[in-house]
């Protein structure tokens, strides 16, 4: 696999200022992905280091296999960056990363905290950070039929992510096209994940409730327009647009990294 073939558009990105920065909220980076944008990932994290970064969370999915063999030279750089800079870190699991704990165990001399979901206070509101899975109803079926889903998942994601490492090297389009094909599904999932992350978030008597899972462009949507609970979500750094949570001292609000290919260089 080719390193990172991706920079970020500082132009069209948005980057928050602060102070202070305590924590970052990134889901679903995809380590071992061709369409992980692991340079991005690691100057957002460098960037806000410098702002007297605290705490990382990494809310799910983020390794797209349970095997650390098979990560990129790039991936495997990005892990060891987590690993060197001083933050609290917590990892989250998701529906692609099942065996995390194990995972980092292995890279890890010491204990790693790993839990389904991380609750926190700020300003006067309780957060609750978790993947969304849970509240994927295609992925909760049962049986047999949950165990070929599983299966239909793991191809549909091994054929976008083709996809998209061929959009890359030859400045097509195709996976935008064959997303659109998918768009009335997809738009179904984020749905049932908004309302299932509401109504958890309203029996644990959170303030807000951050997801991802969806991969949708990251966003908040206020109480006021989501039954007196703010739903945030972090979208994923798979595609084109970026995400991540930035909590302040004084706020907090969606980070956007809008990626492109990196040009091509003609060979003479």
């Amino acid at each position: 696999m080719k390193a990172d073939l991706y920079y970020i558009d500082i132009s069209r990105s948005i980057l928050p200022n602060c102070n202070k920065a305590v924590a970052l909220v990134l889901g679903d980076l995809h380590m071992g992905s061709d369409s992980f944008r692991v340079r991005a990932a690691t100057e957002l994290i460098q960037y806000y280091v410098g702002k007297g970064l605290q705490k990382v969370i990494l809310q799910g999915d983020t390794f797209e296999h349970n095997n650390l063999k098979k990560l990129p030279k790039e991936h495997g750089k990005f892990l060891k960056l987590l690993k060197q800079i001083d933050l609290e870190m917590v990892w989250l699991p998701g529906n692609h990363d099942t065996k995390l704990p194990e995972l980092l165990a292995r890279f890890y001399d010491e204990d790693v905290m790993v839990s389904n979901e991380c609750e926190f206070m700020h300003d006067d509101k309780l957060f609750g950070v978790i993947h969304g899975d849970s509240f994927d109803p295609v992925m909760q079926k049962n049986g047999w039929r949950g165990v070929v889903w599983g299966e239909l998942v793991e191809i549909g994601t091994a054929i976008h992510n083709f996809v998209q490492s061929f959009d890359s090297r030859f400045d097509s389009q195709v996976a935008p096209w064959l997303k659109s094909l998918f768009k009335k599904e997809l738009l179904k999932t984020v749905k049932h994940v908004r309302k299932g992350a509401t109504k958890h978030a309203k029996h644990n008597g959170l303030d807000v409730v951050v997801c991802g899972h969806t991969h949708e462009t990251p966003k908040i949507i206020s109480a006021a327009d989501n039954d007196n609970i703010t739903y945030i979500n972090v979208g994923c750094f798979t595609e084109e647009e970026c995400g991540a949570l930035l909590i302040t001292d004084e706020n907090y609000e969606i980070v956007r990294l809008i990626t492109r290919h990196k040009p091509k260089v003609d060979k003479k």
